[in-house]
């Protein structure tokens, strides 16, 4: 039978001296506890200390999982989280409820999918709510929105994860729910990804809205120029450093004016990833508490949260 040995990640890392880390062995390990207390960025070289202890993090939690012992490590470092398969993961929640994920939660596709993982790291494990968006320019207005309405999303305790893309509500879905890490989920999806989901999630349309989970018609760059005056945001565009001149050439007009639609906006912001973040970030910056009402699926994913 494997003994276990409980490992405290941080203190681990800042008792490291002489190449020799207690309870763990000979590494290549060698730094003082006491860099480990730098907080300031205004030093020479202070960034780039901070990068290499978190190497050196990724370098121990790599250590102890291949190890041949049983450990357990005791840790709020995002780095050594990120290291290790969700399934063996405990998360301890307020008054020391402890979390974990069912074993073999995810498939090798779905293991794949979430490559994101090591991104957001530790945040949607200590959270009250996850909310998962397709990616980073549905965060952007989902963050603005929820300011511009009156949502604190850091009071609520919510932590807002970016997927590449709709195909990975699946996994999402696995990895916060019931068998996962239990924690309520909201997701904010395009038309274009309900059929997707609704097969990796086993629910159907008519009974998103029970689950928390909206859709934005067609998509949200649809939703948030219909709630913007086309000619003010077309303006935004052009006075706006986000965009050259070159890439505005590439909206292909409707009216007969020679000025964008609604409809020519959104068809353009939506055809390169480049330009979604891009327009997402002009949008931020044009909208209004009235305007940002108006974006049905954002309104109503908050609304929800709001009253549960």
């Amino acid at each position: 039978m494997k003994t276990a040995r409980i490992v405290d990640a941080f203190s681990c890392i800042g008792l490291c001296q002489g190449g020799v880390c207690p309870g763990v062995g000979k590494t290549s390990f060698g730094i003082d506890s006491g860099d480990l207390n730098i907080r300031r960025g205004d030093r020479p070289g202070d960034r780039n200390l901070r990068l290499v202890l978190n190497v050196l993090k990724r370098g121990l939690a790599r250590l102890l999982k291949n190890g041949k012992n049983q450990k357990i490590i005791a840790t709020h470092s995002p780095d050594i989280v990120s290291a290790f398969d969700p399934e063996l993961i405990v998360a301890v929640r307020d008054g020391g409820k402890v979390v974990q994920p069912t074993a073999q939660i995810l498939n090798n596709d779905q293991r794949a999918m979430l490559r994101w993982w090591g991104r957001n790291k530790l945040e949607p494990l200590t959270a009250r709510r996850v909310i998962a968006v397709e990616g980073a320019a549905d965060r952007v207005i989902l963050e603005r929105v929820a300011e511009l309405t009156g949502r604190d999303l850091d009071r609520f305790g919510i932590s807002v994860v970016e997927a590449e893309g709709a195909g990975d509500m699946g996994a999402i879905w696995r990895l916060f729910g019931n068998q996962g890490f239990n924690i309520p989920l909201s997701l904010l999806i395009d038309r274009d990804a309900v059929d997707n989901t609704s097969k990796s999630i086993g629910l159907q349309e008519c009974d998103f809205s029970e689950h928390s989970i909206w859709i934005s018609e067609k998509d949200l760059e649809e939703e948030y120029t219909k709630a913007l005056d086309a000619g003010s945001l077309w303006t935004a565009l052009q006075n706006s450093n986000t965009f050259s001149k070159n890439e505005l050439n590439n909206i292909k007009y409707a009216d007969a004016n020679g000025l964008p639609t609604k409809t020519d906006i959104a068809a353009f912001l939506r055809s390169k990833s480049k330009y979604k973040i891009q327009g997402a970030i002009v949008v931020a910056n044009s909208l209004d508490e009235t305007t940002a009402s108006k974006i049905t699926s954002i309104m109503n994913l908050l609304s929800d949260i709001e009253n549960a």
